[in-house]
C-alpha cells in the first residue's frame, strides 16, 4: 500500500486513508455524497456556474459538515482539501445533470435552430455529403477522425481547411456572428455523424459515437437532445449543446444532425 491510496476499511462503509508519515486513519461515512448534493452546495454551485447572485462561498458550510465525519485525523489542511475537492465534484455533477435551462433551450431547439437547420443551405449540404459518404465502412471513418485529431495540433490542416473553406462553413461562420453571442459553436453532421460544416475547429471529425448524434439522428423528427451544462476554462462562458436531426423535406427521414454550443447566459 503506498502512502495517500485509499482501501476499503474492514468493517464498514469506511476508507483508510495512510501518509507517508505513518498510519492515519480518516472515516468518512457514506453520505458524504449526500453532503454534496444537499440544497445548500448545489444551490451555491449552481449560482457560482451561471453567475446568478454572485458568487457564493459553499467552504463554510461543507467545513462544518465535513469535520462532523473525522474519527481519527493527521494532517488536518490537506484532509480537508481533499474532501472539498470530492463534494465540489460531486456537487458539480449534481448541477450540470438537473441543467436548469433545459426548458428554455427546448423552446430554442423548436424555434429559432429549428429554422437554421431546415434551411436549403444545410439539408443541401448533408444530402450531397451522405451521397459520398454512404459507403464509408468503420475502418474509413476512423481514418478519417485520426487524420483530423492530428492536424488539430498541426500547424498544415489540409483537411481541416477544406471542411472550414465549404459554403456551408462560412454560412454557420455568418450565424454564430450575428447570433450576439448566443451561439458558440455550430456543426453539421451527415448520416454517418461525420462533420459537413462547421463554424469552429471541432475536436473530432467523427461524432457519430456521442449522443448528440445517437439521440437525433436516429431518433428522428422532433427529437432534441440537451447536454449537462459545462464551463469553458479559458472563457468562463456556461455552455450547453443542443442537438437536433435535419430532416429531409420530401421524405420526412433523418439524413444528419446539427450541434448548437449555446451560452445560456444569453437565453
Amino acid at each position: 500500500m503506498s502512502p495517500g491510496e485509499w482501501r476499503p476499511a474492514e468493517n464498514g462503509p469506511f476508507a483508510n486513508y495512510h501518509t507517508e508519515w505513518g498510519l492515519r486513519r480518516v472515516e468518512v461515512k457514506e453520505n458524504l455524497g449526500h453532503i454534496a448534493k444537499s440544497d445548500d452546495v448545489i444551490s451555491a454551485t449552481k449560482h457560482n456556474l451561471t453567475g446568478k447572485q454572485g458568487d457564493l462561498n459553499i467552504k463554510p458550510y461543507i467545513n462544518s459538515k465535513i469535520l462532523q465525519l473525522f474519527w481519527k485525523y493527521g494532517e488536518r489542511k490537506r484532509m480537508k482539501h481533499f474532501l472539498y475537492t470530492t463534494v465540489a465534484c460531486i456537487a458539480f455533477v449534481g448541477v450540470a445533470s438537473a441543467n436548469e435551462f433545459e426548458s428554455e433551450l427546448k423552446q430554442l431547439a423548436n424555434g429559432k435552430i429549428a429554422e437554421i437547420v431546415s434551411s436549403g443551405e444545410v439539408v443541401s449540404a448533408v444530402k450531397e455529403q451522405n451521397g459520398v459518404t454512404a459507403s464509408y465502412d468503420q475502418a474509413k471513418i476512423d481514418e478519417l477522425d485520426k487524420t483530423w485529431r492530428a492536424e488539430a495540433d498541426a500547424i498544415e490542416q489540409p483537411m481541416i481547411d477544406e471542411v472550414l473553406e465549404k459554403p456551408l462553413s462560412a454560412h454557420l461562420a455568418e450565424i454564430q456572428e450575428g447570433s450576439g453571442g448566443l451561439f458558440t459553436e455550430i456543426f453539421v453532421m451527415d448520416a454517418k455523424g461525420l462533420n459537413v460544416g462547421q463554424s469552429n475547429v471541432t475536436s473530432d471529425f467523427w461524432q457519430g459515437d456521442e449522443a448528440k448524434w445517437q439521440e437525433t439522428y436516429s431518433a428522428g423528427k422532433g427529437a432534441v437532445h440537451i447536454s449537462d451544462l459545462e464551463q469553458d476554462d479559458s472563457t468562463q462562458i456556461v455552455q450547453s449543446q443542443v442537438s437536433v436531426p435535419v430532416i429531409d423535406p420530401d421524405s420526412g427521414e433523418a439524413i444528419g444532425a446539427v450541434t448548437f454550443g449555446v451560452n445560456v447566459d444569453n437565453l
